[in-house]
Formats: C-alpha cells, sequence, structure tokens
C-alpha cells in the first residue's frame, strides 16, 4: 500500500501517534517508525515533523548584523541543537548540529563590533564558555572557537560585552586556570566577576580587592619571578 494514502486514510491514527511521540521529548525510535510507516522514514505531515518542529524545542539568537540572525534551536540532548543562519529575503539556512562544546545552548552575546559571539553552553548541568568568530560564522557558514573557558566543576555565564573585554561571571578562580583542571575546593558559593581579553585571552579578575583569600595567587610570570624574589628562602618550597 502506498504510504502517503496510507496516511490520508488513518490521518486520526497519525494524529494519535504525533501526540505519542511527542510523550518522549520527541526522540523518535526506528522501530516504531518501522511498524508505523513501514520504512524509517515517514511523509513530511507525518512524525518525521516532529524532530525538526518539536513543541519542546527552544530558541536561542543573536543578530549578527542588521540583517542575519544566528538562530540556536535546543532540541534536547539525544538530538543535538540546530543552527541556523536566518538572513531577510533568505530564509533559514542550516549551520550544522551540536556546533557548541556542549549538548544546549544557554547563552549567546554578539561583541559591539559583530566580531565576536560569545556562546555558553551546557551539558548535563555543567556550563562551557566559547568565543567564536562571528564574521566566519557569517560569511564562510563554518563554526570556529578562538578561545574556550571550562570552569569544572563550577560554573561561568556571560554578563556583556565592554570594549574589547568580556565580562563574565565564575565560581572559579578562572585566572589560574591557564588551561589547566581547577581545584574544585577552590569554588565558593558567590559568583565573581572576571574580564577576558579579546586577542591575548587573559583573564583577570574585575576587582582584586573582592577576591576570595585563596584567590590572591600570582597571575603573570611577572608575579611570580617578583615574589620569589620578595619571600624568604625557606617560605619558596611551598609555593614552587
Amino acid at each position: 500500500m502506498n504510504t502517503q494514502r496510507q496516511w490520508g486514510l488513518f490521518t486520526p491514527l497519525r494524529a494519535y501517534m504525533s501526540i505519542w511521540l511527542r510523550g518522549f521529548g520527541g526522540k523518535v525510535n526506528p522501530v516504531i517508525l518501522l511498524v508505523v510507516c513501514g520504512s524509517i522514514s515517514c511523509p513530511a505531515q507525518g512524525v518525521a515533523a516532529i524532530s525538526d518542529n518539536a513543541e519542546d524545542s527552544q530558541e536561542v539568537a543573536a543578530a549578527l548584523d542588521p540583517h542575519c540572525t544566528v538562530v540556536v534551536k535546543n532540541r534536547g540532548h539525544a538530538r543535538g541543537a540546530r543552527w541556523l543562519l536566518r538572513c531577510q529575503n533568505e530564509g533559514d539556512q542550516f549551520l550544522g548540529y551540536g556546533l557548541s562544546d556542549m549538548y544546549e545552548v544557554e547563552e549567546l552575546v554578539v561583541s559591539p563590533d559583530k566580531k565576536w559571539l560569545a556562546v555558553v553552553s551546557v551539558g548535563e548541568g555543567h556550563p562551557a564558555l566559547e568565543v567564536v568568530d562571528a564574521q566566519t560564522l557569517l560569511l564562510q557558514r563554518k563554526y570556529i572557537p578562538v578561545h574556550a573557558i571550562d570552569p569544572y566543576p563550577g560554573t561561568v555565564s556571560v554578563t556583556k560585552w565592554e570594549g574589547d573585554s568580556l565580562l563574565v561571571t565564575s565560581d572559579m578562580p578562572l585566572h589560574l586556570s591557564e588551561g589547566s583542571r581547577l581545584d574544585p575546593e577552590l569554588m565558593v558559593l558567590e559568583q565573581q566577576e572576571f574580564r577576558l581579553f579579546v586577542g591575548s585571552w587573559h583573564v583577570e579578575p574585575k576587582d582584586w580587592d573582592k577576591l576570595p583569600r585563596d584567590w590572591r595567587t600570582p597571575n603573570t610570570p611577572l608575579e611570580r619571578a617578583l615574589l620569589r624574589q620578595l619571600l624568604p628562602r625557606s617560605s619558596r618550597s611551598g609555593r614552587e
């Protein structure tokens, strides 16, 4: 029997199956599709539409220029986020699935000069920050992170762009990470503000005076060298 005709004859059944499948968060089981449709792909007006237009999907968007906006449709961990470029008079252009570091995108913040896109994505409750070349994404349709911050086991969130820097908050000492994992014991309850400088990608606390005592560790090679000169030899071994 023709599949299209079969769905036309049993419209109530098709509607019931659509509601039933949505009850599983839109995760379509290939075995179910094989039984219902006779194949693992259904007609466009049937079950397959659930995957791209699921009611539980959430959109996050940011304007890359006056005409184009990057749109991310979060569709759950199993299906991955769907990235689109939505431009006036051009319709949605598909960029890819799961481009960000983690499963779902929570924040998209474009820099004032439209050169950079800050992306905060989350996987299993763990957030990560990426700074993406916005013009490459816009003109070449490529997602290229130029810098990333992983605050595990802590959190990170974008406050705003300010001049040539990105202001973020975290409960971990981001200025001490230097690309390595941070000590979980350094996590604090109160979120602290940091400044990420474009180009050098150096992170500094916004206000050193407000830092927790355990976070006030020399950050730059010059500061560490000066500390070694100032401290008595007996005190250096524990810090080096």
